[in-house]
């Protein structure tokens, strides 16, 4: 099993995906959604790839969905709507805890 974050640079943000973690060990991707990667909150994942508004297209084009079971969504955005568009309908998507 695979789950695909969709996240932003929030304060809660880390502490909610450790428990992920710790009920899905190693099974934990995160792609990260603002402009710039001078993060303020994250620590943890502040390598994980960036999705701007500048590559996006780019990203969504060549992301291969295939492999994730579930995709949780943080931090429901404009930009993460339209990039799981291109999921899979096999794919369960939800929206965690809190959004804009």
């Amino acid at each position: 099993m695979r789950i695909l974050h969709l996240i932003t640079d929030h304060q809660v943000t880390e502490r909610r995906l450790s428990e992920f973690e710790k009920l899905f060990p190693g099974c934990n991707d995160v792609l990260v959604f603002g402009e710039d990667s001078s993060y303020k909150h994250l620590t943890i994942h502040s390598t994980s790839t960036l999705v701007s508004r500048k590559n996006i297209k780019t990203i969504r084009k060549s992301f291969n969905f295939i492999k994730y079971n579930y995709i949780v969504i943080h931090y429901l955005t404009l930009e993460m709507i339209d990039f799981v568009e291109d999921a899979p309908k096999s794919i369960h998507i939800s929206w965690e805890i809190y959004g804009y």
